[in-house]
C-alpha cells in the first residue's frame, strides 16, 4: 500500500470516522496535522488521543476486524496503521506528555515545531531557561502543565494562539498576537514564573 495523497474534504470525512470508532476508549480526541492546517490534499492522516482502559484491546480488536489495515507501528505512544489505503498515525499522549504541546507539535509542520524548539538566540522561538523534553516543557526540572495548546503559547511564548493554518513554518508574527483576556493558567503552574514569563522577564 502506498503513501496516496487525497482531498482534504475527503481526509477530513476519513478522520470523522476514525475518531468515532476511537473515542468511546478515549478521554480526548482529535485530527492534527495537515487536516488541521486545512492543506488542500494531504499524504496522511494523524489523531492526537488520550486513551481510557481498554483502548489498547480495543485497537487490536479494529486490526482483526478490518478497519485498520498493516500494522507498521505498535508503541505505546505512537500507532501507525492505514484505513481505507490512507497512512494513519495515531500518537497518544501518556504521561509525562502534556496534551497542550503535542497539539502544537503535532499540527505544526516539522520546520515549524523546528522553530518553536530552537533557542531564540539561533534563529528559534524558544526562550531561555527552558527545556523542551519527553513531550512536555521543563523549568528548573519541573513539567510545566499545559492541557490545551493555548498554554504553550501562553506560558511559554507569551502570545496567544496562531491559526493552524499559519504553522506551517516560522511564524515570528506570532509573537504579536494577543492572549485572550479570558485566559486562565492551569493549575499546580507556580504564579511567580506564570507572572514573570507574562511580564517578558525569562525572554
Amino acid at each position: 500500500m502506498s503513501k496516496n495523497r487525497i482531498p482534504l474534504q475527503q481526509a477530513q470525512t476519513y478522520a470523522a470516522e476514525i475518531t468515532a470508532a476511537l473515542a468511546p476508549f478515549c478521554e480526548r480526541i482529535e485530527t492534527v496535522g495537515s487536516v488541521r492546517r486545512g492543506r488542500s490534499d494531504v499524504g496522511d492522516i494523524e489523531i492526537l488521543l488520550i486513551p481510557r482502559p481498554g483502548f489498547d484491546g480495543h485497537f487490536q480488536q479494529l486490526l482483526l476486524d478490518g478497519v485498520f489495515a498493516r500494522n507498521d507501528a505498535n508503541g505505546l505512544r505512537l500507532k501507525r496503521v492505514f484505513y481505507a489505503g490512507v497512512s494513519l498515525d495515531l500518537f497518544i499522549c501518556r504521561p509525562p506528555a502534556q496534551y497542550g504541546w503535542l497539539q502544537v507539535l503535532r499540527t505544526g509542520s516539522a520546520e515549524f515545531s523546528h522553530w518553536l524548539v530552537t533557542q531564540s538566540r539561533y534563529g528559534g522561538a524558544r526562550p531561555s531557561g527552558y527545556v523542551c523534553q519527553n513531550a512536555g516543557w521543563y523549568r528548573d526540572g519541573r513539567v510545566i502543565e499545559m492541557p490545551d495548546e493555548e498554554d504553550v503559547f501562553a506560558l511559554i511564548f507569551n502570545c496567544g494562539v496562531p491559526d493552524p493554518a499559519q504553522r506551517a513554518g516560522p511564524l515570528p508574527g506570532m509573537f504579536e498576537i494577543p492572549i485572550s483576556p479570558d485566559y486562565e493558567k492551569p493549575f499546580g503552574v507556580e504564579q511567580q514564573g506564570f507572572d514573570l514569563l507574562m511580564d517578558g522577564a525569562t525572554l
